[in-house]
C-alpha cells in the first residue's frame, strides 16, 4: 500500500527568523518556555550577545527530532490503515466467494430447469403407436386397457419427481454450505470490530512482557507432526499426523479432533489455510502438493496431486488474495502457482532454479514485491517481481557468519529476520535491512538465543509474526521464543518455553492469543494462552 498520509510544516523558511530580524540562517534554538516563538530562534549575530541558562539545541537537530516524531506518527497511521484494509480485503474475498457460489448455484438451477422443460417437451412430442385392428377389437368387445391419460400422468409425475429431487438437493446443499461461508464472514467482521475495540489496550502492551498460561488440554499423537496451521478466525486447526492430516475444532485453547484426511503417500511437511475461507493447502514428503476445499463443516475434498517438485516440499506461502501459491523444496527450486480457489486447482506459472542448495524457508514481504529464501550452505537469496508480475533473481546476501539458515520471515517491507541452524553456530537470530539498494545484516540488532552446540536446529516450524500485537514466534533447537520490537528498534525476547526435544512443530493463532505445538519427546499437543502484560 502506498503512503496516503504526509506531514507538512505550516511555517515557511522565511518564517524561521530571529526576533531581531537579522535575516541570517538560524543556527540554534533555545528551549525556554518563557520566550516567544521567534525569540527562541538564534542566528550567528544573536549568539554573540545572547546569555541564558536554558538548554540550546541546533536547528538541524530540532528539525530532525520533529521529523522523527511525524515519521513514527505516519507509520503508526499507515499500519492501522494497512491492517484494516487487509482485513476488509479478506471480508471482500469472502463476499466474492458467497456471490460466486450463489451465482454458480443459480446457473446450475436455471440449467436444470431448462433440462426439465426439455424432458417435458420431449414427452409432449412423443409419438404413440397403436394397431387399428387391436383397437377395433377392443371397441367391439367393449373392453378397455389402462387409461392412456393415466399412463401419461405417471410418466410426467416421474419426470417431475426426478427433477424436483435433484433441484431440492442442490438448494439444500447450497443452503448448508452458505451457513459456513456466512459464519466465516461474520467471524471476520467480528474480528475486525474486536481488534479496534482493543486497539488502545494493545498499543499500551506492545513492548511489555508476556505471560504464557498453560491450557489443561493435551492430546497424544504417536505419529510425527511436522506442521500446524490455524484458520483466520482461530476456530479450526490442522496438523500433520504422519501422512494424514488431522482437522481440529479450536475453542478457547481447547482442541477437539473432527476428522482425519488421507491423500498423501508420505509425511505431511507443511500446511497453510487460505486467507478467505477454510480451504487449505498441504505439502508432503511424497514431493506433492494438494489443495483441500471445504464442502461442509465436516467434509473437505482434495484436488489432484501436483507432482512438479522432485523432492520434499519444505514451505508453502499464499498471497493475501489467495490467487498465488509459492512453494519451495529440497529439490532446490521455488515454484510459483496460479491458485483458483473456487475450482480448487493449481496451475504452474514459473519455476525459480537459481538456488544451488536445498531450500528450507521462504517469506514474502507485506507488499508482496520481494521474496526471500534461505537454505543450506549459508545461502540467502532475494527475488523481486518485474513489471510483468513475474519473479526474478535479484542477489545473494552476504552474512557475517558462514551458516545455513532454517527459517526466515519478513517483519517489515524492507526488513527480515533469519535464524541459523548449524550445530557449531552463533545460536542467534539476525536482522537484515535494506540499505544502499540491497539487504545487509544489521549486527546491532542481533538477538542472542540460548547457546546449544550439540544439536542442529530443524526447519518446518515457520516463524510467525503478528504485526498488531508486535509478537514474533520463533522455535530454535530446544526452545520456543516470543519476541517484541522495542521503541529503539531492537528486538527483545519476552518469553521462552524450553522442551526436551529439538523436534518441535507448532504455530500461533492469527490473533496471537494462543500458541500450540507438538513435540517428539512427549508426543502431545500443548497449548498456551498468550497474555500481554
Amino acid at each position: 500500500m502506498s503512503t496516503l498520509i504526509n506531514s507538512l510544516m505550516i511555517e515557511k523558511d522565511v518564517d524561521l527568523q530571529c526576533s531581531k530580524k537579522h535575516k541570517l540562517p538560524i543556527q540554534m534554538v533555545v528551549l525556554d518556555s518563557k520566550l516567544t516563538s521567534n525569540e527562541r530562534l538564534l542566528c550567528s549575530d544573536c549568539l554573540e550577545n545572547f546569555e541564558s541558562n536554558a538548554k540550546m539545541v541546533g536547528l538541524t537537530k530540532v528539525l530532525q527530532i520533529i521529523d522523527d516524531k511525524y515519521i513514527k506518527l505516519i507509520q503508526h497511521n499507515q499500519n492501522l490503515i494497512s491492517s484494516t484494509i487487509e482485513q476488509i480485503e479478506m471480508i471482500q474475498s469472502s463476499l466474492f466467494e458467497i456471490k460466486s457460489n450463489f451465482n454458480q448455484t443459480l446457473d446450475q438451477l436455471i440449467g436444470n430447469s431448462e433440462e426439465w422443460i426439455k424432458f417435458l417437451y420431449q414427452q409432449g412430442q412423443k409419438t404413440y403407436m397403436y394397431s387399428f385392428f387391436e383397437e377395433l377389437e377392443l371397441l367391439i368387445q367393449n373392453q378397455q386397457t389402462e387409461d392412456l391419460n393415466q399412463q401419461i400422468l405417471k410418466q410426467i409425475q416421474h419426470i417431475n419427481l426426478s427433477w424436483i429431487t435433484k433441484i431440492t438437493h442442490k438448494i439444500q446443499q447450497f443452503n448448508y454450505n452458505s451457513k459456513d461461508l456466512i459464519k466465516n464472514l461474520r467471524q471476520q467482521i467480528l474480528s475486525l470490530v474486536i481488534n479496534y475495540k482493543t486497539k488502545e489496550i494493545n498499543q499500551n502492551k506492545q513492548e511489555g512482557n508476556i505471560d504464557l498460561k498453560l491450557i489443561n488440554n493435551t492430546s497424544y499423537q504417536s505419529d510425527d507432526c511436522f506442521a500446524i496451521s490455524f484458520n483466520n478466525s482461530g476456530s479450526l486447526m490442522i496438523s500433520g499426523c504422519g501422512k494424514f492430516i488431522k482437522l481440529w475444532e479450536f475453542q478457547n485453547g481447547n482442541i477437539n479432533e473432527v476428522l482425519k484426511l488421507k491423500g498423501h503417500n508420505d509425511t505431511i511437511r507443511c500446511l497453510t489455510f487460505t486467507n478467505s475461507n477454510n480451504s487449505f493447502i498441504s505439502g508432503s514428503g511424497d514431493c506433492s502438493i494438494r489443495c483441500w476445499k471445504q464442502l461442509n463443516f465436516k467434509s473437505w475434498k482434495s484436488s489432484e496431486s501436483y507432482n512438479d517438485h522432485t523432492d520434499y516440499i519444505e514451505c508453502i506461502l499464499l498471497s493475501k488474495d489467495d490467487t498465488q501459491l509459492i512453494s519451495s523444496s529440497q529439490d532446490k527450486s521455488i515454484k510459483i502457482w496460479n491458485f483458483d480457489i473456487s475450482k480448487n486447482e493449481l496451475k504452474l506459472q514459473q519455476t525459480l532454479n537459481q538456488s544451488k542448495y536445498c531450500l528450507n524457508s521462504i517469506s514474502l514481504n507485506f507488499s508482496e514485491t520481494i521474496l526471500v529464501s534461505c537454505g543450506d550452505n549459508n545461502e540467502i537469496i532475494i527475488w523481486g517481481k518485474n513489471k510483468l508480475n513475474y519473479w526474478e533473481y535479484q542477489n545473494t546476501i552476504t552474512q557475517s557468519y558462514n551458516e545455513y539458515g532454517t527459517k526466515v520471515c519478513f517483519l517489515k517491507d524492507y526488513q527480515f529476520i533469519w535464524v541459523s541452524g548449524d550445530i557449531q553456530s552463533g545460536n542467534q537470530a539476525r536482522i537484515f535491512e535494506f540499505q544502499g539498494g540491497k539487504f545487509i545484516e544489521n549486527t546491532s540488532k542481533t538477538i542472542e538465543l540460548e547457546n546449544d552446540n550439540e544439536f542442529y536446529d530443524l526447519n518446518l516450524f515457520p516463524i510467525v509474526y503478528n504485526k498488531e500485537q508486535n509478537i514474533i514466534l520463533i522455535r530454535h533447537k530446544f526452545n520456543i521464543y516470543l519476541l517484541r520490537e522495542q521503541n529503539n528498534g531492537l528486538y527483545k525476547i519476552v518469553q521462552k518455553v524450553k522442551q526436551h526435544s529439538n523436534s518441535i512443530q507448532g504455530s500461533m493463532t492469527k490473533d496471537a492469543n494462543y500458541l500450540t505445538f507438538w513435540d517428539s519427546y512427549q508426543k502431545i499437543y500443548t497449548t498456551y494462552e498468550i497474555e500481554s502484560k
